[in-house]
């Protein structure tokens, strides 16, 4: 049966990530267990900084470290929850490439072509 602190995070998790589905006994993976409880009953649940803060700074960490399914799955769900409109997220891959360079965003302006065309084609100069 699982522990409080695992619903918990079970419920952040969803929240955070409304299209990510999570396997039925999860709660017997001891590395799921671990993420529910520790990741999201712990830190995503506090109230600190808001989920859209976070999901910010996940979205710098990912972009840096180059983990383009990571970014996408970020940039999904913060668009599906009003956390970032579209535009903002082509925003994001003007502004990131000044700090971490135009190579490691390229992949991940591919991949926001495909998941959002008309936002990137308005975000294109004239």
């Amino acid at each position: 049966m699982p522990s409080e602190k695992y619903k918990k995070g079970l419920a952040k998790f969803r929240e955070v990530y409304p299209n990510v589905p999570v396997a039925d006994g999860a709660e017997q993976d001891a590395w799921m267990k671990t993420m529910f409880e520790n990741a999201f009953a712990s830190i995503w649940a506090r109230d600190g900084l808001s989920v859209r803060e976070l999901r910010l700074v996940v979205l710098g960490i990912t972009s840096a470290l180059g983990i383009e399914e990571v970014f996408e799955i970020q940039c999904r769900n913060a668009v599906q929850r009003g956390e970032l409109t579209p535009d903002q997220v082509m925003e994001l891959l003007l502004f990131l490439p000044q700090y971490i360079g135009f190579p490691r965003t390229a992949g991940l302006r591919a991949r926001m072509q495909k998941v959002f065309p008309e936002a990137m084609a308005r975000a294109e100069p004239d």
